[in-house]
């Protein structure tokens, strides 16, 4: 009986027996709960009046059209594009004939997934109409309520690439009612499991040339090296103990201090917690990893061989180059099918692992291949918990180091990091309850572990205690974990198999060979790929032409012959470019579903696909043998660059766009360039890539307003010949051009045409001293006053380039002469790296490969080492004088441009971790730096100009160990001065009492405040805040004060304030010398700063706030212009405020382009680098461990001054009994000597064994 029509009977149970069996092949689990329905009386079955088709009701309701079924279904097809979409989800089963319809038209190319929860009424129509045919040709998966992510997941494995392909969501019309919002959960599963499955198979098909030419980098230690197959097992009746890099691993990390469980549980890490575990004494068994990008190299740099004794590195062979020449202690690969295929006949056995997604994937498939039962994982919070991305210590913290300070913390950068991908954020079920952020990243790699965990016969723990809440596995804490399966563990773990460090040189001579002739099989592949490209190019010109295209059908048979004798490289060729084979795929599947194609029309578009295809072919084939040609120069014992670059990812990225960075994920940041930069046309000048170096010359005045000479020598020379100098040999610029004020001094100006030693010509343009000195300049200048040792991190984002860049004048400049991009350099650099390594000279050559898509290439280095290169485009967007036009703006976060951090892209050229993590800065721009950096270097007065930046600092870091005392300054370079204590609101973000509560203090008399001025007079390096323990506004000489401060000659003054009493007003506010005003918010709603202050001043806080913002835009002339004073809200991050976080930040981010998030007032400076007093606070929430340079630099630089005079030996404490003096009583300089002994036996005591760092206060300070 065929399945529509109807003979008056009932069908049999082996109906039901037939369909089910087809629909256990992908829905087994489904099918085994129709067979335990309740058959249910309420389905009526009978024939439809016209189609010869049965047609039913359920409770009453039709399931279909009583007259026409067979038709109904049509017409819901026709509304399904299953061209553009391989997978079509279903609301609803019915009687099942809308499905057999779609399965028809999709013809195997695709993949049904229908929801149909009601199984009793499943069960009667299967009983009755037999669909098995239909079905078993087509691929259809059933779903119900029962249906979790993890079954959603195991049901549609394999179907990946149909799901890239399109997918679309069709309401079956009889059943709408039915169901009501039954599918709801079902419905956000599945979407949420497209997008993980969108992502993850982007990552794979993005990212397969840079798997192979990583894997090929890496074929010394693969096929020389040691595999993992030894270790199968030897765990077994183990527990193994997984650590990954969440926010919630501070909660407890430490209990893996004690050696015993080293002794008898696997201690596996995700390779960034290698060097914070090294740090505290914890030395996992295991490190694990497979980062595509270079970046990874980062978490093993400083590492000897002494350090990582009895750690093994676990690598899948697709991880960076950087990761294998970084690790210095022994290395075992994971089996690898594309390595095998390459070896061919000399391959050797490795055991494989499942391909991990992130680098905590393949920690827990490793440590089910080591046998490990319970598996106890923590830091895996997979979530952003308490708004952190990273735990305290993450080697992150140290890349971030340098940019730290009062403006921008470790929690705003840890904020930022989350929010730069904001448009897929949103809340997930949390641990303890509570709900938590998670993106769509974080969610694709969740459903693998849930996937994951109910596939293990192991037992999975998540001792997380924090993060995303987990299926499929207990949750319990590390201790308990600890208690039942390691404490009392009687057996030692035995001693991990021995292995080499080094590979077997005598097996990689075969394996040499075996590279080179695959090669040159890949060069005659790739020539035959070409002549058929030439093929197709006349099969297509010649198609209405039988005779020849019989002619040329016979060639390219010929052609194809030969290709089969080259399957082997041709397998490779398509293994490295995975999106070429599946461009195929999808282009295949549009022709065949097309049905109204005729033949001539058929075989063009097949013509045309053919060609597509072998032209990828020939540029994967390129690929292939660049990939060989480097492996060949890895196997004879050459370096090569571990850098991420390849044409196959442009490729891609056109195909998908730009792709997500998350290095410890595997996913490498891929998009060159997503900074908003406008229109952008594309010149000759563009095209060519011509970069001339632009240095902005002030003889008088640096780039932070403070006074100094260019004309003061420095080992031998002047500050400017050195620059000068230095610059011309960088082999990339052939011009320097030299930007001097109209009257200049007439030798600078007779400098122009002349050539020096490095062949570079030397150019004057002469400019208006209002384009060297302005209130673009100043407020800079301002910005960067608490930043100043740092790249980045100033206010608003203001970065080092910001100094040194003259927008409107360097425009014009790049016009007249014709500039693609302009290298721009500070004119008291006087130790500017030309080099082409981490120097002037790679960031020139990185802007030459792309300069149409690279607005601005730049490094890390500290300030004073490299330059940047700026287009032409990006010029004229920083000439518009907008706040957010300051190159730090556009690389930090912008709320409207949410993007990745540009140090993980192209944009940014790698520097050595030294140079990297060096807080000092290398300008001669006071008097100060000159000496100390004369001092340093006086050892070597003639090589230090032939230094490059490691050297530098090297040299210079040496002399600080040496004599610290040349790094100290005689004034502090940053003092906050309490004028009162007097507040008009109070702040209760923890318990009943507030946060100043102990704080009473007689307020600053004028006396005190000439005694501080009367020694800082004419001192503009000394950067001065009004603020303490009250709100200095509130007292009643602050105007005066403020004045007086002003006239004393300090580079900038700072005010911090609640904006609820006192001096308020906009205008008088706006009249006074102040350069910054910070404003204490804390809360975005009126409830929430209700709840905080027991106070009902929010709407008059945030007019005055407004009222500031609109006098300051009327006195600018335009409201988006650069102008002071910056203007930053702040926030204290503490667990009485994280709610009103994200809108807080965001929004005066956006308006203001600056906002603050604090650490909470109880943690001082000193409590930022000890996590027993950040846990000892009464704050559940999670807080952060600052670097100890960091927290080191920030002592050698600020000098807090009480009311009553008393001056603190903590920084940042108003409320501790701890001073060391007063300002009555001994000079400024006498009690700033005495704060920085004080805080040196403080940083000294509390941290044990920094051996290898430079604690010493006043390191970091002028």
């Amino acid at each position: 009986m065929r399945a529509e029509s109807w003979s008056g009977g009932s069908l049999t149970h082996a109906t039901l027996n037939r369909n089910l069996d087809v629909i256990s092949r992908h829905s087994p689990r489904f099918a085994d709960r129709v067979r335990q329905a309740a058959p249910t009386g309420d389905v009526e079955l009978f024939p439809a009046k016209s189609d010869n088709a049965l047609t039913g009701r359920y409770l009453g309701a039709a399931l279909a059209s009583a007259y026409r079924p067979i038709q109904e279904s049509r017409q819901i097809a026709d509304s399904v594009n299953v061209i553009d979409n391989a997978v079509v989800v279903v609301l609803g089963f019915g009687l099942g004939w809308h499905v057999r319809e779609l399965s028809k038209r999709m013809r195997k190319t695709g993949v049904i997934a229908v929801y149909e929860p009601d199984l009793s009424l499943v069960r009667s129509v299967l009983e009755q109409i037999d669909h098995s045919e239909w079905l078993t040709d087509g691929q259809v998966v059933f779903f119900d309520d029962e249906t979790d992510r993890a079954e959603i997941a195991l049901r549609l494995d394999g179907t990946q690439a149909f799901i890239v392909q399109g997918t679309t969501i069709v309401e079956h019309p009889p059943s709408v009612r039915r169901l009501g919002d039954r599918h709801s959960t079902f419905s956000r599963n599945f979407t949420e499991f497209v997008a993980a499955t969108r992502t993850t198979m982007m990552t794979t098909l993005v990212h397969s040339s840079t798997t192979c030419r990583n894997s090929l980098l890496n074929l010394d230690h693969y096929a020389g090296g040691a595999g993992i197959g030894d270790l199968e097992g030897f765990a077994g009746g183990h527990a193994g103990i997984l650590i990954a890099a969440g926010p919630s691993l501070a909660r407890n990390l430490a209990l893996l201090e004690n050696p015993d469980v080293r002794d008898k549980a696997v201690i596996i890490a995700v390779q960034t917690m290698l060097k914070p575990l090294l740090a505290r004494g914890i030395r996992p068994h295991f490190v694990t990893a497979l980062d595509y990008h270079e970046l990874s190299g980062q978490f093993y740099e400083g590492l000897s061989a002494a350090d990582v004794e009895g750690v093994t590195l676990i690598v899948e062979p697709k991880a960076n180059r950087a990761i294998v020449e970084g690790f210095p202690g022994v290395i075992r690969c994971v089996g690898s099918t594309f390595l095998d295929q390459v070896l061919g006949p000399v391959a050797s056995t490795r055991a494989p692992l499942r391909p991990g997604a992130t680098v905590a994937h393949l920690s827990f498939y490793f440590a089910q291949f080591l046998g490990c039962d319970p598996i106890a994982m923590i830091g895996q919070d997979l979530a952003f918990t308490d708004g952190l991305y990273y735990g305290s210590g993450a080697a992150i913290h140290q890349q971030w180091g340098p940019e730290v300070n009062r403006f921008t913390s470790l929690e705003a950068m840890e904020w930022q990091r989350i929010v730069r991908m904001k448009r897929t954020l949103r809340q997930a079920d949390g641990y303890a309850g509570r709900s938590v952020l998670i993106d769509e990243q974080m969610q694709t790699y969740l459903q693998q572990f849930e996937r994951d965990f109910s596939d293990t016969p192991s037992t999975v723990i998540d001792a997380t205690e924090g993060g995303s809440t987990k299926r499929n596995c207990k949750a319990a804490p590390l201790s308990t974990v600890l208690s039942e399966h390691v404490s009392g563990q009687s057996k030692l773990l035995p001693a991990v198999p021995a292995a080499p460090v080094e590979p077997d040189q005598a097996r990689l001579q075969s394996v040499l060979q075996r590279v080179r002739e695959l090669k040159t099989r890949t060069e005659r592949l790739i020539e035959v790929s070409r002549l058929s490209s030439d093929l197709l190019d006349r099969m297509l010109a010649d198609q209405q032409q039988a005779g020849q295209m019989q002619s040329h059908f016979s060639r390219m048979d010929s052609y194809r012959a030969e290709v089969e004798g080259l399957l082997d490289v041709m397998s490779l060729t398509n293994t490295l470019s995975q999106l070429g084979v599946f461009k195929r795929l999808k282009a295949d599947r549009r022709i065949d579903l097309t049905e109204t194609l005729e033949p001539m029309e058929r075989q063009r578009l097949q013509l045309e696909r053919d060609k597509i295809n072998v032209d990828w072919l020939v540029e994967s084939g390129e690929e292939l043998c660049a990939c060989f040609a480097e492996c060949e120069r890895v196997l004879q014992g050459s370096s090569v660059s571990p850098r991420t670059s390849s044409r196959l990812t442009a490729g891609a990225l056109a195909t998908f766009g730009p792709d997500r960075e998350d290095t410890e994920a595997g996913v490498s940041p891929l998009a060159s360039a997503e900074i908003d930069v406008g229109p952008v046309s594309v010149d000759a000048a563009a095209a060519s890539g011509r970069v001339a170096a632009i240095i902005a010359v002030d003889m008088d005045q640096s780039d932070l307003g403070t006074a100094r000479s260019l004309a003061v020598q420095f080992a031998g020379r002047t500050v400017l010949d050195c620059v000068i100098d230095r610059v011309a040999r960088c082999e990339s610029v052939s011009t320097v051009i030299l930007l001097i004020p109209e009257g200049a001094d007439l030798d600078l100006a007779r400098r122009g045409g002349t050539r020096v030693s490095g062949g570079a010509t030397i150019l004057t343009e002469t400019v208006a001293e209002s384009e060297l000195r302005n209130d673009r300049q100043r407020a800079v200048a301002v910005a960067r006053r608490w930043s100043d040792t740092s790249w980045r991190g100033g206010i608003g984002g203001a970065s080092v380039y910001d100094e040194i860049m003259r927008p409107q004048a360097m425009r014009r400049i790049m016009e007249k002469h014709d500039l693609a991009g302009a290298l721009v350099v500070g004119a008291d650099w006087a130790l500017v790296d030309p080099g082409n390594e981490a120097g002037c000279g790679a960031i020139v050559a990185r802007f030459r490969e792309d300069p149409d898509s690279r607005p601005i290439v730049f490094s890390q280095s500290p300030p004073g080492l490299c330059g940047c290169v700026v287009s032409r485009a990006f010029m004229e967007q920083l000439a518009t004088g907008a706040r957010g036009s300051m190159i730090g703006a556009v690389l930090s976060y912008m709320p409207h441009l949410p993007q990745l951090d540009p140090i993980g892209k192209d944009l940014c050229i790698g520097v050595p971790l030294s140079v990297r993590a060096c807080q000092h800065r290398f300008t001669f721009d006071t008097q100060h730096r000159r000496q100390m950096l004369t001092a340093a270097f006086s050892s070597c007065p003639e090589s230090v100009h032939g230094f490059d930046a490691a050297q530098v600092v090297a040299q210079f870091e040496a002399s600080s160990r040496s004599d610290p005392s040349h790094s100290r300054t005689s004034l502090p370079p940053l003092v906050e001065l309490e004028l009162t204590t007097d507040r008009a609101i109070q702040w209760y973000l923890s318990g009943s009492e507030s946060v100043y509560a102990d704080c009473a203090r007689e307020p600053m008399t004028m006396e005190t405040l000439c005694r501080v001025l009367e020694q800082l007079t004419g001192r503009d390096t000394v950067a001065v805040t009004l603020g303490g323990a009250g709100d200095p506004l509130i007292h009643p000489q602050f105007l005066e004060m403020v004045r007086m401060i002003s006239e004393a000659g300090v580079s900038a003054i700072h005010v911090v304030t609640d904006l609820a009493d006192g001096l308020t007003d906009a205008a008088q506010l706006c009249d006074l010398p102040i350069d910054v005003i910070t404003v204490r918010l804390n809360a975005d709603r009126a409830q929430q700063y209700g709840r905080l202050t027991k106070s009902d001043r929010f709407q008059s806080v945030i007019s005055n706030l407004e009222g500031l913002i609109n006098t300051r835009a009327e006195r600018a002339g335009n409201a988006a212009r650069l102008a002071l004073p910056w203007i930053v809200p702040s926030l204290w991050r503490c667990a009485a405020t994280l709610e009103d976080l994200k809108n807080l930040y965001d929004r005066w981010v956006y308006f203001l382009n600056a906002a603050t998030i604090e650490p909470p007032p109880w943690l001082t400076l000193f409590d930022r680098l000890r996590a027993s007093a950040i846990n000892e606070r009464p704050d559940e929430l999670l807080q952060l461990n600052w670097p100890l340079p960091v927290v080191a630099r920030e002592a050698s630089r600020w000098m807090c001054i009480r009311s009553n005079g008393d001056v603190e030996s903590d920084a940042l404490d108003w409320r501790s009994a701890n001073t060391v003096g007063s300002v009555h009583d001994r000079p400024v300089t006498e009690l700033w000597s005495e704060v920085l002994n004080a805080r040196h036996r403080l940083l000294t005591g509390t941290v044990q064994d920094q051996s290898h760092e430079n604690v010493a206060c006043g390191a970091g300070g002028a």
